[in-house]
């Protein structure tokens, strides 16, 4: 199945662009500094377990109460400390497990955490090849592990760990390059993974922009819509409210990308959206937990393209039910605005006898940008000189105010 094309999105905002954005909260106690650890939410709380460290890996273990604003440090967790490993949240219960050790060897154990007595039990090992961030999604009953890096190079199986019979099964591969750092989440009876960063035949290496459903009923991958912007690594994933949600890491330059960029996919649409991206330059390998609807992005290092590498411990949080209610039903507008995605003009017609005042272009953070006056707009818009990456276009015309997203390519 070809990638289908990033379609249009009609949103409706209130008074400003968007009702919410990123608040900072408390750090990691004593400025602890850590990429590739494993966080997740639980109840009414989130926490944050092992990672690379400076000097090598980790097995801290903390728990944050958003009511206090306030982290605690728990009984470190009993496996051995690593990096790069991952983890998901099924059923109340934490489940970790890959990476490598402080010896740089890789894993293939898996450990489940359950919060009502703090304790974790080590579960059996996968039968697969050791690795280092592959995915890893649960979903009805099962976690699904695949791709990632092992001591033979980067991987596309794919297997499935039956939670109830703590029992390993290998599944048909992931249908595409072998790879490392991918992103994935689970929505409803799917499983979708994709980007991340691998080798090429030719000896090259790619960093995908590649979208993927798994049907666990079927045993089945498709093919689904790409990133409408570029390939991504080693960010963060979760899903919500029947959506699911790419956040930060590095784009198809390996480094940083511009801005911390945080996109919505619609799985009954086969969109993406993008919106309000996290202060700062993007992070790579940070973790995050979804705790009561509010999305945390902690820690991670940032490598800015032409700068150095650095750890970044500033935690901030966006509230993703404000995002949700803010939400209404498409406008149904008097104006029209093509070709969305563009590159470098839109055609603006208006109908039902409205006339455009002015128009007015904002970024995807609602920072005004450009404003045009009606009697300039005429059939075509320029927009080659804009960014590219998601704008909003305002138009206020006789009859009202109307407003659209469109993706600059």
């Amino acid at each position: 199945m070809r990638c289908k094309i990033f379609t249009l999105l009609f949103l409706c905002f209130s008074i400003s662009l968007f009702s919410q954005d990123w608040v900072q909260v408390s750090p990691v106690p004593d400025s602890f500094r850590s990429h590739h650890a494993f966080a997740f939410g639980i109840g009414d709380f989130g926490y944050m377990v092992a990672g690379n460290v400076p000097g090598g890996t980790s097995s801290a273990f903390f728990i944050y109460d958003p009511t206090m604003d306030e982290w605690t440090t728990l009984d470190d967790y009993p496996g051995p400390a690593r990096g790069y490993g991952i983890g998901d949240v099924y059923n109340e219960k934490a489940y970790l497990g890959f990476g490598s050790d402080n010896n740089g060897d890789y894993l293939n154990d898996l450990w489940v955490f359950d919060p009502s007595d703090e304790s974790w039990t080590q579960l059996s090992d996968c039968p697969c090849a050791p690795r280092t961030h592959p995915a890893f999604v649960a979903q009805g009953g099962f976690i699904y592990v695949g791709m990632g890096g092992s001591d033979n190079g980067n991987l596309n199986d794919w297997w499935a760990y039956d939670i109830t019979n703590d029992s390993w099964e290998e599944l048909p591969s992931f249908p595409s390059l072998p790879r490392h750092h991918p992103y994935q989440f689970a929505i409803g009876d799917y499983v979708y993974a994709g980007f991340g960063h691998g080798p090429l035949p030719d000896g090259g290496g790619f960093i995908s922009k590649n979208w993927y459903r798994y049907d666990p009923a079927t045993t089945i991958w498709m093919q689904v819509a790409d990133h409408p912007i570029e390939g991504r690594v080693a960010g963060q994933q979760f899903s919500y409210n029947g959506k699911g949600y790419v956040l930060s890491g590095e784009g198809e330059d390996h480094r940083a990308l511009d801005t911390g960029e945080l996109w919505e996919y619609d799985p009954g649409a086969d969109t993406w959206t993008e919106l309000p991206p996290h202060p700062g330059w993007a992070r790579w390998a940070p973790a995050s937990f979804v705790v009561n609807g509010e999305v945390y992005i902690i820690n991670g290092v940032t490598r800015e393209p032409g700068g150095g590498s650095y750890f970044v411990t500033d935690v901030f949080k966006f509230n993703l039910n404000e995002l949700v209610s803010g939400q209404t039903e498409p406008i149904e507008g008097n104006f029209t605005i093509y070709p969305n995605p563009a590159t470098d003009h839109l055609v603006i017609e208006a109908t039902n006898g409205q006339t455009i005042q002015k128009l007015d272009i904002f970024d995807s953070q609602g920072r005004h940008l450009k404003t045009v006056f009606g009697n300039s707009i005429q059939d075509n818009l320029d927009i080659s000189t804009l960014p590219k990456g998601m704008h909003i276009i305002r138009i206020t015309g006789t009859l009202g105010t109307y407003q659209q997203r469109v993706m600059k390519l």
